[in-house]
């Protein structure tokens, strides 16, 4: 095809490709992508959110003894909760989140739980329910400060 874009300096018409061709290439780059990409390959799911793993080599498949958690139950029991404006906003979250990892952390070591996860967990089964365990030494916790 036959441009109306001329090399001013040899004087030549510029050759280029037709629309055709370009969505030719356009679509086979796509495709090649999609395969090497693995769009279609879906792999086996893996724990969404680990709060505790004392598991040989963090295998979750080794797991004995699984429990879990629902962080938002859990975080609301907590004393520190930040307001959308508040100045101090960021250090209540970090005094939550660490007094929520101590909990779970305790509750878990107490009860020989291998591994914690949050609810519906996509590859752990058969785990057990502690939250009222760790709302109630989240408390404990926070009683003391």
């Amino acid at each position: 095809m036959k441009s109306s874009r001329d090399d001013y300096q040899t004087g030549e018409k510029y050759e280029g490709i037709n629309r055709r061709e370009f969505f030719g290439y356009a679509g086979k780059s796509l495709a090649g992508l999609a395969l090497a990409s693995g769009i279609g390959y879906s792999p086996e799911a893996y724990a969404n959110q680990i709060y505790y793993i004392n598991t040989e080599d963090n295998d979750l498949n080794k797991s004995k003894t699984p429990a879990y958690i629902v962080y938002n139950n859990v975080s609301a029991a907590s004393k520190y909760q930040p307001g959308k404006d508040d100045s101090d906003r960021v250090a209540k979250i970090a005094k939550r989140d660490a007094n929520i990892r101590t909990s779970v952390t305790a509750v878990a070591a107490a009860g020989n739980y291998d591994i914690v996860v949050e609810k519906g967990d996509p590859v752990i089964k058969g785990y057990k329910d502690i939250n009222p365990e760790v709302i109630e030494t989240l408390k404990a916790i926070e009683r003391n400060q």
